[in-house]
């Protein structure tokens, strides 16, 4: 029960920070250096985590929109999901804040019939061609991906962060598809990365018992520097850790420590994570089964055990064999043989949907409707932007029988008319058919006159 009361208490205070949201908030100093954050996101078959997780994240996030940036990469039979995406981040979409990416599905069809060429100059073209069977791609190839592999795809969501927001001023962050971060990590990281911009090897941490779990922010500079994730390594397990020391061993050989910088921590400032199988919650799903379901068979044949046992045995054979020996060497260097293999770090991809906004926050900002002002000619390619979303926070009520959890309902307001209204539950009960559930397993069985 202590630890629903305390999930619970961070909820709330999440949901009490999203509704100062009606203003954008503005910091000069970070002003001054082009401060932003750019949360790099992947998703391979896990959209309803995706979904909930990040619809809600920029409602937490709203009024600090003008430091921070999401580009999604999503891949496999994405064509609902980007769909689904589209329809509900319409507002930050316009607004310039959120980039839609894909490198399946529906990227394939949108480049191969539409010639789509947003994309970086490293990234083939596709074309129909009936006689090949399908979708080809030109002489220098960027492999699909599949099957999930972290470092691939981890790779890709940051080359389409620096593609579409380069900079020094940026800092990359790995956020995993199902993570709810408050707003208070944001003003964190800014803050951070604000007083370390000029520190090699600058690593953003959360001090998280047990596991990284993602959250880790780095310089554009630095991630290119030392090869971006190891490719060569396992689908799944230690690319974060791995990561981490390379960066810190980057920043040692220019004669900086970046394991000086501290780390966030508590609950309310780094968040947490959504189930990775909403069907099974328990921790031995969590931890085993749910990690390995989407990698390659033929990698998983290699361990000859019971697939709910894989991913442990993965994680300790592979620091063993692999991340630990290149570690112990400090071969901090990784993926040198790419341009050998392909044209780029990841997998192919094309940006899909993106608004090219800049300089919004100017004496033209029309503070009456949180827009730029008509006739400005600080916005390109953006209709008409909307205003800031009005977030409200309902009462706890009963979902379904003995699950109780809190309501919260998210207006998206346009300039002329809604936008979009989402509905957010939190419980233990499990989803809906339409995203309208984000599920929380912590939370335990409730009379109907709990309250968050």
């Amino acid at each position: 029960m202590k630890k629903d009361a305390n999930f619970k208490s961070v909820v709330k205070n999440m949901l009490g920070m999203a509704m100062l949201s009606s203003d954008m908030i503005r910091i000069p100093e970070y002003d001054a250096t082009d401060l932003r954050l750019v949360f790099c996101v992947t998703c391979l078959r896990r959209e309803v985590q995706l979904v909930t997780a990040m619809v809600l994240n920029v409602s937490l996030w709203w009024s600090l929109r003008k430091y921070w940036r999401l580009v999604i990469v999503t891949f496999a039979d994405d064509k609902d999901l980007q769909c689904e995406l589209q329809r509900l981040m319409t507002l930050p979409i316009e607004t310039g804040n959120v980039v839609l990416c894909s490198g399946g599905e529906c990227g394939k069809q949108l480049a191969a019939d539409k010639m789509a060429t947003d994309r970086p100059d490293f990234m083939p073209r596709l074309w129909t061609d009936v006689s090949a069977g399908g979708i080809v791609c030109s002489p220098v190839q960027m492999p699909f991906m599949n099957y999930w592999h972290a470092s691939i795809a981890k790779n890709s969501s940051h080359q389409a962060g620096i593609y579409c927001f380069p900079g020094t001023g940026s800092l990359l962050i790995n956020l995993d598809c199902d993570q709810v971060v408050p707003i208070a990590y944001v003003r964190a990281a800014l803050q951070t990365f604000h007083h370390n911009l000029k520190l090699t090897g600058f690593c953003l941490c959360c001090d998280i018992a047990g596991a990284l779990t993602g959250r880790l922010g780095y310089r554009q500079a630095d991630f290119l520097f030392i090869g971006g994730y190891d490719e060569d390594g396992p689908p799944s397990a230690g690319q974060d850790v791995d990561f981490r020391r390379r960066l810190f061993q980057h920043g040692a050989d220019h004669g900086c420590n970046p394991k000086k910088v501290e780390w966030l921590k508590t609950t309310e400032v780094y968040g947490f994570a959504l189930p990775n199988d909403f069907k099974d919650t328990t921790r031995e799903h969590d931890r085993g089964k749910s990690k390995i379901v989407n990698c390659d068979p033929q990698f998983l044949q290699m361990f000859t055990c019971d697939l709910t046992q894989a991913w442990e045995k993965i994680r300790a054979s592979t620091w063993t064999t692999y991340w630990k020996p290149l570690l112990d060497k400090k071969v901090i260097i990784r993926n040198l043989t790419v341009k050998s293999k392909k044209a780029g770090l990841g997998a192919w991809w094309v940006v899909i949907k993106r608004n090219v906004v800049s300089q919004i926050d100017t004496q033209d900002f029309d503070e009456a409707h949180g827009r730029p002002a008509a006739g400005s000619a600080d916005v390109d390619m953006v209709n008409e932007a909307p205003i800031a979303p009005r977030v409200s926070s309902g009462p706890a009520q009963s979902v379904v029988g003995r699950d109780v959890g809190i309501s919260v309902e998210i207006f998206i307001v346009g300039a002329s008319e809604i936008q979009y209204k989402t509905r957010t539950r939190i419980s233990s009960l499990g989803r809906s058919n339409d995203y309208d559930v984000v599920v929380f397993p912590n939370l335990s069985q409730a009379s109907s006159s709990a309250c968050v």
